[in-house]
């Protein structure tokens, strides 16, 4: 359905796939077998992208893999190893310096991002951030965000939490003559 509509307005597009969108209980039995449907319909052949929008410009989008497969909870959003390992190099080749600009998209953000969340839900229910229930995993992009001065802004949703909470934004908080990005909050 959401593939049709997209498509239907006859330019390009591409999505990152959040928790909801593995669901399908009644018409798959693996993650695995949804996601390659997921996939399908939209025209993609990984759950990740990059597309260049301008000159030294980039949008980069991760997507969720899990959802019955998930540690905790269904809906947790996890990345998996190779998007991971895929967004460190392209982060690792696309410096500042060089002029770069990188602009993430996720349906979750990054552990330490400073966005909002609900201590009652989404901290207990281990949903809150990026991989939540994989220590390693979780703290690793924001220390890519830290280290990586090219990634400009990050968007996601996934809390339903914008609409009623101005602090639902950060933004970056020092100069880079001033080091890496600080956690820029906590829940």
């Amino acid at each position: 359905m959401a593939a049709g509509f997209l498509g239907s307005m006859g330019v390009p597009y591409d999505v990152v796939g959040g928790n909801h969108d593995l669901e399908g209980l009644d018409e798959f039995e693996t993650d695995k077998e949804n996601l390659e449907v997921y996939l399908k319909a939209h025209g993609k052949e990984t759950p990740q992208f990059c597309r260049q929008i301008a000159e030294k410009t980039l949008l980069v989008g991760m997507g969720s893999t899990l959802f019955r497969e998930a540690k905790f909870t269904s809906h947790e959003v996890t990345i998996d190893q190779q998007q991971i390992d895929w967004f460190e190099n392209l982060v690792s080749t696309h410096k500042a310096e060089d002029g770069w600009k990188i602009f993430v998209f996720s349906h979750a953000p990054p552990n330490g991002s400073g966005l909002r969340v609900l201590q009652e839900n989404h901290v207990v229910n281990g949903c809150c951030w990026l991989n939540h229930s994989n220590e390693e995993q979780c703290q690793k992009f924001i220390n890519l965000v830290r280290e990586h001065r090219s990634i400009k802004a990050w968007f996601s949703g996934h809390f339903h939490l914008g609409q009623d909470y101005q602090d639902s934004i950060t933004f970056p908080t020092i100069d880079p003559k001033d080091g890496p990005y600080p956690n820029r909050g906590s829940c």
